[in-house]
């Protein structure tokens, strides 16, 4: 049974007119004295779309129908492109390059590295693990050169070095650059719309990020 769907993604021009929302949740707590406590109860964000906004006419209405009903509403997952955050480059719509973001540092044995994205803010920072790269745009590289023989795992995430090549020396920098797409499904399993959609004032259509390990 399929539960993920790798290809094709949720279709780009509805997607590029969604709405997003970044989401952590923390605990606050205020104390007597009026100070509070917080506590993080998520490591990472949870984001989350809402894609009726990209709903513009009938086509576009049939479209989203093909799609609900060919994932199961909530039950199968597939690609989404948040055209907020689609790629390692720091600065959204800049190209990418391949020492975008440094995603591991050889010990002379690894030849397995995650993509991630790092988001940073003075001392601050936060890792994104990168699972659904997209195929054709991760460059890698070590030490600054690009290397072409590291394979990508476009389903996980992971690039692989083949057992016949020598892996990064001890200290190297292994850096890559890519577009990613995000692991989402739908957040119901009730599509309520119908032709006069344009005239019927606030709907939703709800889609929600899926975590990996």
């Amino acid at each position: 049974m399929i539960e993920f769907l790798e290809s094709p993604r949720f279709p780009d021009p509805i997607a590029m007119h969604s709405s997003s929302s970044t989401e952590f949740k923390t605990d606050v707590v205020v104390l007597n004295n009026g100070f509070e406590q917080r506590n993080a109860k998520w490591s990472h964000p949870l984001h989350r779309y809402d894609v009726a906004s990209g709903i513009k006419n009938e086509a576009d209405l049939s479209v989203i129908l093909h799609f609900f009903n060919s994932v199961r509403g909530r039950f199968i997952g597939f690609r989404f492109k948040d055209w907020l955050d689609y790629s390692s480059a720091p600065i959204l719509g800049k190209p990418i390059t391949a020492t975008d973001q440094l995603i591991g540092v050889g010990d002379g044995q690894q030849r397995e590295f995650p993509l991630i994205k790092t988001y940073q803010a003075g001392v601050l920072s936060q890792v994104r693990h990168i699972h659904k790269p997209v195929e054709n745009t991760v460059l890698v590289a070590i030490n600054g050169n690009i290397d072409s023989r590291f394979r990508v795992n476009t389903a996980n995430g992971v690039i692989v070095l083949p057992e016949n090549c020598d892996p990064p020396c001890s200290g190297d920098l292994i850096t890559a650059g890519f577009e990613f797409d995000v692991p989402c499904r739908f957040d119901t399993d009730q599509l309520s719309i119908g032709l006069q959609f344009q005239n019927l004032g606030s709907f939703s259509v709800p889609l929600i990020e899926i975590r990996f390990n």
